[in-house]
């Protein structure tokens, strides 16, 4: 019973692109999530519909979404892998992360259950990303000052470039860390 998850700093298109290269060469399918509460939907293939969604599911097949609840959503069991998308605004860049949960509770036996093959087709899915993301990122507590490196957390190209306009880079919901993709100066 185990989690998995990589996160990275990449533009919205490169994270289009990417999921539309997984999807294709994984002949994956990707569902979306706009609003908690709000059916699933098949994803069409649009760039908005991906983007504005609040959470990305990759499954290795189609799944009857009348039979998923939308205000209980169990990725592992599904077998699912779950993508937050990068939010682009006047100043910031989130990050994206992708997140896989091999476990979940089956109220029906009372029971921890699990889906090791979820891990599989994670590890499938960061394969096809991994080779365009650089490291480490760099991290500072703006109250504190300290500083870390995060080899384990990556960056893309287009995400520098948006760094190098003015763009800050965020994790959601911590407002007292800054990232770069380079070191910050004492």
């Amino acid at each position: 019973m185990s989690s998995r998850q990589k996160s990275f700093f990449a533009t919205p298109s490169e994270v289009f692109s990417w999921i539309e290269e997984s999807t294709s060469l994984l002949s994956l399918s990707a569902v979306l999530r706009h609003n908690p509460g709000q059916a699933l939907e098949e994803w069409d293939g649009s760039k908005n519909s991906l983007l504005t969604s609040l959470f990305i599911y990759l499954a290795q097949s189609k799944t009857d979404l009348r039979t998923v609840p939308a205000n209980n959503i169990m990725p592992g069991k599904l077998g699912w892998i779950r993508v937050v998308p990068p939010r682009l605004d006047q100043s910031r860049l989130s990050e994206t992360v992708i997140q896989s949960r091999s476990d979940w509770w089956d109220n029906a036996i009372r029971s921890t259950c699990e889906n090791r093959a979820t891990h599989h087709l994670y590890a499938k899915i960061t394969k096809v990303i991994s080779p365009i993301l650089k490291s480490p990122v760099h991290a500072k507590n703006i109250i504190t000052g300290r500083t870390s490196s995060y080899q384990d957390m990556g960056y893309t190209d287009g995400a520098v470039e948006l760094f190098n306009s003015g763009h800050g880079w965020v994790q959601e919901g911590t407002s007292n860390v800054i990232f770069s993709p380079r070191i910050f100066s004492e």
